[in-house]
């Protein structure tokens, strides 16, 4: 029996992938996860090795040479090598005329794109080229080496570090090429995870005169944005020839402008200086030509990165514009310890009143709110006094949150004890505005910091124009706003005036402070008068429950109405529940989004998921690997009277039918889990995902305050639950009308018809407990929401009916009453109609002795998709079979047996594999989900067999590929040169080989070669060659044929491999594999290295021991079937109807052979012929 194999998909690997992987991976290698591996399944699914040649387009004709340019074009991007060093999916493409690298979310870039050889004589060579980005700081370099490998890539010819610019910019370079040869160029992406995209195009490669001058030496002295150049004339040409003018100059250029002071004039070897200011800060690019007579060199270029000076303490009046030097100065603190935070930008903001072509940038995080600090360098503090602090700012789409502090030192701690704006919830997206702070400072040096507070997911804060100038301190500072004290709605917050002014000085006792009152953006009441320090009580009355905001704005009334100061202060608090509130009934509660927050929410397991409120109500999300133990607990509710019933409801559902959840529901005298005392619903599922009401009677003894408690209990890796709402009402019933049925039972019929059949008992007691009278009458109506019927019986009788009822699942409800009125309600899940039946599982395949046909066996399904009724008697069973031409499944037979027999069209069809699928239906419009799996059916081949891979082509099918873990975890497969992954495994048959990879750190394939005869053999072999090194897999070859259950193992190849190179494995098949009609042979390979297994097969053949491998397949001396120049040349087979197919298994022609010999023409290629029951394989020129 063996595993089912899934489809792999995306085909085979690229030969320039597999290339890249080397033999040794030393990253840390990807884990297949426990359970990957598939369930052992009788019906195997295979995919085909496609005989498509995977040889990357070759160079022109001898190779390139210089001059060349790399456009590039698609041809010529398809000759590069490209190198995911780091395994991620995310690399180097071809995209409107550019090699584009693009980024990962999050892994930072280790990619390579070489560039095809280029055929160099050694000398020095200009290589021009074109680069730009998108958007982010880019990582990247280009490098020159003498072969397609990252280690080869010895000569940096540029690199790039933080670079942003999104215009094409255009540079040259020389690079010094020492020795004649193939040589490359490689450009490498090594940004950080998540920018964006990086650029080149337009690389020229050509050789310079020897004659022309070598480049001056340029070197840097930078003292902030000034710089001194020694600049040294040459003494030689390329060639090596000594310069023998008697002058040189050279020109000096800043970023492609020639400086006014820029040339230098002096004797060969000479050395000057010269000083400039480079005008801002940033990266610059300093280039200089040296000329001597008409000839000049090519330009000798340094970039250097130029940086203001900061001055140390910043002045008062200095003004951030920002740039990025200024940003550098800063001290940023990702205080959430999140991937976003402050940075320095020059895009993106809103384009009103903009002072500078930078900002300092806050950038959203997606599940996190801002805790993002930037901490601008200490300020001068020689004198005590007030200060104002101007800024602007904006925002991009979102409402932003943002705090400015001040304190005498740059840390969180102390900078938050004083903030001097606050601004919780804003927006500026058209234009940035200017803000105001002013502050006292004590004569020290102080910080000055902006706080990001926005909430998760919001957008971006945008910073410019930051200064802070003395000012004007007589008037008040902040009022402080505290204590906010509620019952319910109701309360006080308590403000208090402040005692100093704004440059920190006591202001007189006697002047009279006002503060303006705002409620939630609203003026709030009359102004509130006091002296400095005095506290006063801001009094509230009947506020909506939930969250609210006073602030308070303070200043002294001027004599001529005028007034003198603004500071603002700012308090948010929540009115809850009164601790004395309590609901009463009846009680209809909506668990809306916003109810929640006056809820107890208990996450008793203390995971990452628990109860949250949503637009559907309550909802409980899962968690993958813990069971649910999570509460929510209403508030109190008052109940007058004990020693009654009481009706206790909620009306809830799940995301998915097919993952059903769970819940108990407890009541108890207080809101906690120790609380719940009193069981009212036991553990219920809910598998309806549509709401259903769930309804339960208690007793309660006692009157009082009750705490009602939904406790989610579902099995771990579930979906939602959903509550919507809770209800409580005293019952209609009493503690004399009777108990709830007890044994209650029911479901819908198997035949699928909409009705349900109920059993249940009668009670023997009533609600109080007492026994009922033997002879009472007791009547129980039974309702669905489609029929109502009753039933009469006496106390502890066992009753039945069957009751009409929907479709699908659904409640039947039970109330039994007598003479003194209803019992409690009782209710069952029944579920009516017929289900999707369940997928088919097939117990066993039986592939014919001629290999034209195959037995399919199967169970019969009994149960439905959703665990419903499926009705077996009226199932049909369809087989299917894959059109992969026109991607889609065509009908091929339907019974409602539990066999099916699959037969090719006609006798002596090549071999093929197929892909079939077996599906069942009961009479609704979807049948159950498709098992398909695949076999390889028609003519075996005779013997011989060699497959080489020659021209990289597969020149046997169907050769099909397997693995026992699932597709994502499984190794990929090529035809590849092998040399490329291993330069000393140069193949010794085709020039190719079928080679492996794997990501994941283990993993296995298995290689099913295409079915061939041992029909009047004795002594037929099996021998394969692979190559032997440290990194190679274990293999083990196996065999089945006609009859056999199991494989039969031939042999092994085990690991590790101390000795380098090809080796042959030859196995004879034993006795029970001879003179069969068909024999499948499969090759497993286990990659026990993980990704650093590379295992290569060379070739594999299958012949007699006797037989010579010539090519020209023979039935007896007389008779002969070969392969000429565009013809096939038949002997000795007149009278028979010879077949050509395509090794695809298309038929290409049909003729009666009419002589003994005949030739028929065809193109040239590889052919299948069948002459009766005899294959041949031929190859035609």
């Amino acid at each position: 029996m063996i595993k089912k194999l899934s489809l792999l998909c995306g085909g085979l690997a690229t030969a320039g992938f597999l290339a890249a992987i080397g033999l040794a991976d030393q990253k840390e290698q990807l884990q297949v996860p426990a359970g990957a591996e598939k369930t052992a399944e009788v019906a195997p699914r295979l995919v085909k090795l496609g005989s498509a040649k995977t040889i990357p387009n070759r160079a022109p004709e001898g190779g390139y040479t210089a001059p060349v340019t790399f456009a590039p074009t698609a041809e010529q991007f398809a000759e590069c090598t490209i190198i995911d060093g780091n395994e991620d999916g995310k690399t180097w493409s071809f995209e409107d005329g550019y090699f584009k690298c693009t980024y990962s979310y999050s892994l930072a870039m280790d990619d390579w794109c070489i560039l095809p050889a280029v055929n160099l004589e050694a000398g020095t060579y200009k290589v021009t080229y074109t680069y730009k980005t998108r958007g982010n700081k880019e990582n990247f370099r280009m490098c020159f080496g003498n072969a397609a490998t990252p280690e080869s890539m010895t000569i940096t010819i540029m690199e790039k570090t933080g670079y942003s610019n999104s215009s094409d910019v255009t540079e040259s370079r020389t690079v010094d090429v020492p020795s004649d040869g193939q040589w490359h160029i490689g450009l490498y992406s090594f940004s950080d995870a998540n920018m964006f995209y990086t650029y080149f195009k337009d690389i020229t490669i050509e050789k310079l005169s020897p004659d022309q001058p070598t480049a001056p030496a340029l070197s840097v002295e930078a003292t902030g944005l000034d710089c001194a150049l020694s600049v040294t004339l040459p003494t030689q040409t390329l060639g090596g020839d000594p310069l023998t003018a008697e002058s040189i100059t050279a020109k000096v250029s800043l970023d492609g402008q020639e400086l006014d002071n820029g040339t230098v004039t002096g004797a060969p070897g000479s050395s000057a200086v010269i000083n400039f200011n480079v005008g801002k800060s940033g990266n610059h690019t300093i280039s200089a030509r040296a000329y001597v007579g008409d000839l000049y060199s090519e330009p000798a270029t340094v970039e250097h990165k130029f940086s203001k000076l900061q001055p140390v303490p910043i002045p008062l009046g200095y003004v951030f514009e920002p740039d990025n030097d200024e940003f550098d100065w800063c001290t940023v603190i990702n205080a959430n310890n999140d991937q976003k935070t402050w940075e320095y930008a020059t895009s993106g903001y809103p384009t009103g009143n903009v002072t500078s072509e930078g900002t300092f940038r806050y950038t959203y995080d997606w599940s996190n709110p801002g805790d993002d600090w930037i901490i601008l360098p200490a300020f001068e503090g020689t004198t005590a006094g007030a200060r104002k602090l101007t800024f602007n700012v904006a925002t991009k789409y979102n409402n932003e949150g943002l705090e400015v502090c001040m304190a005498y030192e740059p840390t969180v701690e102390a900078l938050s004890q004083n903030v001097i704006w606050r601004n919780a919830s804003f927006q500026s997206p058209e234009s940035f505005t200017t803000q105001e702070a002013i502050f006292p400072v004590d004569g020290r040096e102080f910080y000055i910091a902006f706080h990001a507070i926005s909430p998760a997911s919001a957008s971006y804060l945008y910073l410019q124009n930051i200064f802070v100038d003395e000012t004007d301190g007589s008037a008040p500072q902040a009022s402080t706003l505290s204590d906010p004290t509620f019952d319910g709605g109701d309360g006080t917050v308590t403000l208090t005036f402040p005692a100093d002014n704004l440059a920190g000085s006591p202001m007189e006792p006697s002047t009279l402070l006002h503060a303006d009152i705002t409620l939630d953006g609203e003026d709030y009441g009359e102004s509130i008068t006091g002296a400095p320090g005095e506290s006063k009580p801001i009094e509230f009355t009947g506020l909506a429950l939930g969250n609210h905001t006073v602030t308070s704005t303070t200043y002294i009334l001027q004599e001529d109405g005028s007034r003198l100061g603004k500071q603002t202060s700012e308090l948010s608090f929540k009115c809850t529940l009164s601790p004395s509130f309590a609901y009463s009934l009846p009680l209809e509660l909506a668990l809306t989004k916003d109810a929640i927050d006056y809820f107890q929410i208990i996450n008793t397991n203390d995971d990452s998921s628990t109860w949250t409120g949503t637009d559907q109500g309550f909802q409980y999300k899962w968690n993958s690997s813990e069971p649910a133990d999570d509460w929510f607990i209403t508030p109190a509710i008052e109940v007058t009277e004990g020693g009654k019933l009481y009706d206790i409801a909620i009306n809830a559902k799940c995301q998915s039918t097919s993952n059903p959840e769970a819940f108990e529901v407890f009541i108890g005298r207080e809101q906690s889990v120790e609380g719940m005392t009193i069981p009212v619903f036991e553990r219920t599922t809910v598998s309806n995902d549509d709401w259903r009401l769930f309804e339960q009677t208690i007793q309660l003894e006692e009157a009082g305050r009750y705490f009602i408690g939904v406790h989610c209990v579902s099995d771990k890796n579930m979906y939602y639950l959903y509550v919507n709402k809770l209800t409580m009402k005293e019952s209609a019933a009493n503690l004399l009308t009777p108990a709830a049925v007890t044994d209650l039972a029911g479901d819908g019929l198997e035949t699928g018809e909409l009705f349900a059949d109920v059993t249940f008992k009668f009670p023997l007691i009533n609600n109080g407990g007492d026994a009922l009278e033997a002879e009472t009458a007791l009547t129980a109506t039974v309702k669905s929401s489609t029929e109502t019927k009753t039933v009469e019986g006496k106390p502890g009788e066992e009753a039945s009916l069957r009751i009409v009822c929907p479709e699908g699942k659904s409640v039947v409800s039970v109330i039994v009453s007598s003479e003194l009125g209803e019992g409690p309600s009782s209710s069952i899940e029944v579920n009516c109609g017929l289900d999707r039946p369940t997928a088919p599982v097939i117990t066993a395949l039986t592939v014919a002795e001629d290999n034209m046909s195959v037995k399919i066996d199967y169970q019969a399904i009994t149960t439905g998709a959703s665990g419903g009724h499926v009705n077996p008697e009226g199932i049909d069973y369809y087989l299917w079979e894959w059109d992969a031409d026109d991607e889609d499944w065509y009908q091929v037979d339907v019974t409602d047996a539990l066999t099916m027999t699959y037969e090719l069209e006609y006798a002596n069809a090549p071999l093929t594999m197929l892909t079939l699928g077996l599906q069942a239906y009961n009479g609704l419009n979807s049948g159950s989900s498709m098992t398909s799996f695949t076999v390889v059916l028609g003519t075996p081949y005779t013997l011989p067999m060699d497959e080489t891979f020659e021209n990289g082509s597969i020149h046997y099918q169907p050769l099909a590929l397997g693995s026992s873990l699932g597709a994502e975890y499984s190794p990929t497969w090529s035809i590849t040169d092998p040399s490329t992954i291993l330069p000393t495994a140069v193949s010794e048959e085709g020039g190719f080989a079928l080679c492996g990879h794997t990501s994941w750190n283990r993993g296995d394939s298995f290689i099913y070669l295409p079915k061939f005869s041992t029909e009047g053999l004795t002594d037929a072999e099996i021998e394969f060659s692979s190559y032997h090194h440290p990194h190679a897999c274990e293999m083990t070859l196996m065999a089945a044929g006609y009859g056999m259950d199991e494989y039969t193992v031939l042999g092994s190849v085990e690991i590790p491999q101390t000795t380098e190179g090809w080796k042959k494995f030859k196995y004879t098949l034993p006795d029970e594999l001879q003179g069969l009609k068909w024999v499948d042979a499969r090759l497993h390979v286990n990659f026990l290295g993980g990704s650093s297994s590379t295992p290569m097969i060379d070739s594999y053949s299958v012949r007699s021991a006797s037989q010579s491998g010539v090519n020209v397949a023979a039935v007896g001396n007389a008779v002969s079937v070969e392969g000429k120049t565009g013809a096939i040349l038949f002997t000795g087979l007149a009278g028979q109807t010879a077949r050509v197919f395509a090794p695809a298994g298309l038929q290409v022609a049909s003729t009666l052979l009419s002589a003994d010999i005949q030739s028929v023409p065809v193109a040239p290629g590889i052919y299948v012929v069948t002459v009766g029951e005899k294959t041949f394989k031929v190859a035609v020129n």
